[in-house]
């Protein structure tokens, strides 16, 4: 049985700053995601109701990915610090690899049984046919591309891992919001729909997830240059 001393009970100012230095940033990544996402709800609005309701049942189908993604990527977080802690790189590497092939399975699966039955599983939020059609329609513009979120979560939880937690944070605030905005005001100049406002998703998945994996190759070169 774990028993603390009261010197370790005491609060510890160094301790609480690397928390928080680390915790913060994690917190504050998901609320960026959800401002972005508040964004396109906005334009989305302009579009009439029944557009607002085929996003609404897409949003909610979504969450097949989202409890993928997020899994994946507090699952890496954990694995990649305890590895790097005991200092096994090359473990870490591997594990964010197969995570990310993992991921992009379950992901690429889920995404072609929704596309291939998406008729029916739009109809269990509406019976509206003009929604179900908007609602497939949005479905072809982001669904297959999913997968590249895989890429995102992994990179960014490998990397919160080691510790670097305001690297991710600003990369996923200037895309989610600074990306997915300059991408909403020219999509809706020249493609005022469903789709222009669904495609802005996928546009920002890919910025976001090149940008996290050019921050975690320059880590593992670091990594290299240190071993020697």
């Amino acid at each position: 049985i774990l028993q603390g001393t009261p010197k370790e009970r005491r609060f510890q100012s160094k301790l609480a700053k690397t928390l928080l230095y680390i915790g913060v940033p994690m917190g504050l990544q998901f609320s960026i995601t959800a401002i972005g996402s508040i964004m396109l709800q906005s334009a989305n609005n302009a579009l009439g109701t029944a557009c607002v309701a085929a996003f609404t049942s897409a949003m909610r189908i979504k969450m097949f990915f989202i409890c993928t993604f997020e899994s994946l990527g507090i699952a890496m977080a954990t694995y990649s610090g305890q590895n790097y802690g005991a200092g096994k790189w090359q473990r870490m590497r591997k594990g964010t690899g197969v995570s990310i092939l993992m991921g992009i399975l379950v992901t690429v699966t889920i995404s072609t049984l929704l596309l291939m039955h998406g008729y029916g599983v739009f109809s269990l939020f509406s019976q509206n046919a003009e929604v179900i059609e908007l609602g497939i329609r949005i479905a072809q513009v982001t669904f297959p591309f999913y997968f590249i979120y895989v890429f995102l979560e992994g990179f960014s939880g490998a990397l919160r891992g080691t510790g670097k937690t305001m690297g991710p944070m600003a990369v996923i605030l200037v895309n989610m919001c600074g990306i997915r905005m300059l991408s909403l005001w020219f999509l809706m100049r020249h493609y005022h729909s469903a789709e222009g406002v669904a495609g802005i998703y996928p546009i920002t998945w890919i910025t976001t997830a090149v940008c996290l994996g050019v921050m975690y190759w320059r880590q593992n070169k670091k990594r290299k240059l240190e071993i020697g």
